[in-house]
């Protein structure tokens, strides 16, 4: 497991990221306005992955949707699953009306 991360946020290229020894772990998104986010894909490199890269990754990147009162849209099944996982990322679905 990995700690103390430094996640990143370049909203100009609407991706978070984390600079690692070997590599870039990002989660790509598109803003649609002030209403929701689409959290599209998280890539984290093979040596880094199942060490909690992508969790602490998708969890910044929710708690950044939650402080901005953002839905969020999943179309990344490893944010999906994480949401599904942690209870506290529930009310930040977006769903379709």
């Amino acid at each position: 497991m990995m700690n103390n991360l430094n996640v990143k946020h370049d909203p100009s290229n609407h991706m978070f990221y984390v600079n690692l020894n070997h590599g870039q772990a990002i989660l790509d998104y598109e803003r649609h306005g002030d209403l929701y986010l689409d959290y599209k894909s998280t890539h984290v490199p093979k040596e880094y992955r199942h060490r909690q890269v992508g969790t602490a990754l998708v969890e910044h990147a929710l708690d950044f949707a939650k402080i901005n009162a953002l839905k969020v849209k999943a179309s990344c099944p490893f944010v999906n699953n994480v949401m599904i996982s942690e209870p506290e990322y529930h009310s930040l679905r977006y769903h379709v009306i």
